[in-house]
Order: structure tokens, then sequence, then C-alpha cells
């Protein structure tokens, strides 16, 4: 009979290295193609093993899972400054900008369009193609 150890316990030194690869896995699966790959390889950067180990030593609560003695995956609780209180915490949105307005300039829309009705196209978006297109033809 096989059996395999499945444990959660309190991070310790000498996790640093284990910890940066499972985040590295899980960011890269979790948010390629949502956040810009050159951004998201520098937030993934950021967290490399000399943090983690600053973190750990430092006495962030950082919880592992350990599958068959080698970290498979963690949790930590970040300060949000009783933010979390009213905001639900942190998340990888707290640390983008985010642009809820554009103008172009005069002409550029056909221009624009253009290039929307085919990404649109491209990603099976219909109703993101139709307002490219009233943009680009101006009629409904």
């Amino acid at each position: 009979m096989v059996e395999t150890v499945i444990s959660i316990r309190t991070a310790r030194l000498g996790d640093e290295s284990e910890i940066a690869r499972v985040h590295d896995a899980a960011w890269r699966d979790a948010y390629r193609g949502v956040i810009p790959g050159r951004e998201l390889e520098r937030m993934i950067m950021r967290r490399g093993p000399d943090w983690w180990r600053r973190a750990i030593a430092g006495g962030t609560r950082l919880i592992v899972l350990d599958f068959a003695d080698k970290v498979a995956g963690t949790n930590h609780i970040l300060p949000t400054l009783r933010g979390a209180r009213r905001g639900g915490g942190l998340w990888v949105g707290t640390f983008i900008k985010t642009i809820t307005h554009q103008w172009v300039a005069d002409g550029a829309k056909e221009k624009l369009a253009r290039y929307a009705v085919r990404q649109s196209e491209f990603e099976g978006m219909d109703a993101h193609r139709r307002a490219a297109l009233i943009r680009l033809t101006g009629k409904l």
C-alpha cells in the first residue's frame, strides 16, 4: 500500500525556494492573458526566494501545504491596515492601475475600430465587434 502524507503547516526558513516556485507557477497559470506578459513577469519576479525568506523571517503569517514532503501550495495573510474590513483584502487588482476612460484624437476611432473589429472576431466577442462596427460605420 502506498501512503502519501499531506500536511498544512507554518512556513519556515528553508521553504523559500519551493514557495517561490509554487507562487511563480500559480501566478503564470492564473493571470497569463489577464495581465500583460511583461508586467506579469515583473510581478512574479518581485516574489523570488529572497522576498519569501524575508517574509518568513519577518513574521508574515504564511501557511504551506506539503504534499509528499514537497511544498504544493501557500496562503498568506498580508497587513491591510484594516482595509480588508470594508474592501475584501488584497488581490492582484490592488496592484494594477485601472484606466476607466480613454480619449483618442480626431480620426483615430476609425483606425482603432478596424483593429477592434478584427480582435473581437478572433476572440469570439460579437458584442464588442458590433460596437466597433458602429464606431467605424456610424450605423446601428
